[in-house]
């Protein structure tokens, strides 16, 4: 049978160890016996922004609202994780549905996942929670901006933040490397 070897506490040291690279506080010892930096997965900055604004619109194209947002990324290689949470999203009537959009208007456009939600009472005062989340790799180090966007079914109202609710938009720089 196999038995346990047990090593003494500081009686390896790491010039005992014949492992490749340098290591130092900032590096770990792989299990191919080498040295290396820890990458991928560390968030580099995070941006907020909550507001308290109750904003409505009856149009079917997306309109931006006050919830806005920027990070400059310090690679392009690296992904923006923008989130939205805490607010209340509804429509005036059970017909009706409102939806919400997470936009970027810089470096370049393009429009990320939406929600939507159809209150179904004949009542302008039921909304649900709104959350959304989306990854963004855009390839550049120019300040990115990004902004939520409401939008109605034809001929309804979308409200966002109806009852003063408190919302939140962060956005958080991924490592890739």
């Amino acid at each position: 049978g196999a038995t346990a070897l047990t090593i003494a506490v500081d009686a390896v040291d790491i010039a005992m160890l014949s492992a490749t690279g340098t290591a130092d506080a900032t590096t770990f010892l792989r299990g191919d016996n080498a040295w290396a930096a820890a990458g991928g997965g560390k968030v580099l900055q995070l941006t907020s922004d909550s507001s308290t604004s109750d904003e409505s619109t009856t149009s079917s194209s997306a309109v931006a609202t006050s919830h806005t947002i920027s990070i400059t990324p310090t690679a392009a290689s690296n992904k923006i994780v923008v989130t939205l949470g805490g607010g209340s999203l509804g429509s005036d009537n059970g017909a009706k549905t409102g939806f919400a959009y997470i936009h970027r208007s810089a470096p370049s456009t393009a429009t990320f996942g939406s929600i939507n939600n159809r209150v179904y009472a004949a009542s302008s005062n039921i909304t649900s929670p709104c959350a959304l989340t989306i990854v963004d790799v855009s390839a550049s180090t120019a300040v990115h901006t990004y902004e939520l966007m409401i939008s109605a079914d034809s001929g309804g109202t979308c409200r966002f933040n109806q009852h003063n609710d408190t919302s939140y938009m962060v956005a958080w720089e991924i490592d890739e490397s």
